[in-house]
C-alpha cells in the first residue's frame, strides 16, 4: 500500500468511527442543550438498538432492514415515557437529581442486557457485503453506509434547527442556559408550556430514533 493509499485509508476508517460518534452526540446535544437534562444513559439507549437489531435479525429471522427499522420505531417510542417519567420531573431544577436518575437507568439497562443476551460479542449479518476502493483505500459498503446515514441525520439535524418551530426553540433554549437572556426564555416557556411538553416527547422521541441501529 503506498503512502497515499495508507493516508486514505486511515481517514476512511476515522470518518466511519466519528459517523457512529456523531450520531450518539446528535442525541445528547439535543437533550442538553433543550431540556438541560445531562442523559448519562444515552450510551445504553444506542445499545439497545444494536441488541434490538440483533435480536429481531438474528434470532427471530427477520430481514436486516425490517429488523432494523423495528429497533428505530421501538428505541425512539421508549425515549417518550422514558422522558415524562423519569426526567421531566427534574426539569428546571438542579442537575445532580437528573444524573442520579441517569446512573440508575444506565446500570438497570446494563444488567438486563446481560442477564438477557449474555456478556459475549454479537454478530448480525447484513446484506451490505462487498468491499469497494476509493483512493487506494478499501472499505465496506457497510461503512459507507454508516457515513452516508450520519450526513442524513446531520443534514435533518440542521434543517431541524433552522427550518421548524421545535428547532427555533431548541436553539433558543440553547442559547438561554448560557446567557442573560435566561429570563426572558423562561418566562417564554411558561407561555407555550404546552408546545414545550409536546416538543420535549418529540424531541426524547427523534433522540432515541438516532440510536436505534447497530453499531
Amino acid at each position: 500500500m503506498t503512502g497515499s493509499a495508507l493516508v486514505a485509508q486511515i481517514a476512511l476508517n476515522g470518518l466511519m468511527s466519528a459517523s457512529i460518534y456523531i450520531l450518539v452526540a446528535i442525541g445528547l446535544t439535543l437533550v442538553l442543550s433543550m431540556t438541560g437534562i445531562v442523559q448519562l444513559a444515552h450510551g445504553e439507549i444506542y445499545m439497545l438498538g444494536a441488541y434490538g437489531t440483533y435480536y429481531f435479525c438474528t434470532v427471530l429471522g427477520l430481514h436486516y432492514l425490517l429488523a432494523l427499522l423495528i429497533s428505530v420505531l421501538i428505541v425512539g417510542l421508549a425515549g417518550i415515557p422514558l422522558e415524562k417519567i423519569f426526567f421531566r420531573p427534574f426539569r428546571g431544577q438542579d442537575f445532580m437529581p437528573s444524573v442520579i436518575i441517569a446512573v440508575a437507568i444506565m446500570i438497570m439497562l446494563q444488567t438486563t442486557a446481560i442477564v438477557s443476551f449474555g456478556s459475549s460479542i454479537k454478530v448480525v449479518t447484513t446484506p451490505f457485503r462487498g468491499v469497494v476502493t476509493v483512493a487506494g483505500a478499501a472499505v465496506s459498503w457497510e461503512r459507507l453506509l454508516v457515513i452516508a446515514i450520519s450526513a442524513v441525520f446531520v443534514g435533518g439535524l440542521f434543517l431541524l434547527l433552522h427550518r421548524t418551530k421545535m428547532g427555533s426553540y431548541a436553539l433558543m433554549k440553547g442559547i438561554a442556559v448560557t446567557s442573560r437572556y435566561r429570563a426572558h426564555f423562561l418566562e417564554y416557556s411558561k407561555v407555550r408550556n404546552c408546545r414545550a411538553i409536546r416538543n420535549g416527547w418529540t424531541l426524547w422521541g427523534s433522540t432515541g430514533c438516532t440510536d436505534g441501529r447497530p453499531a
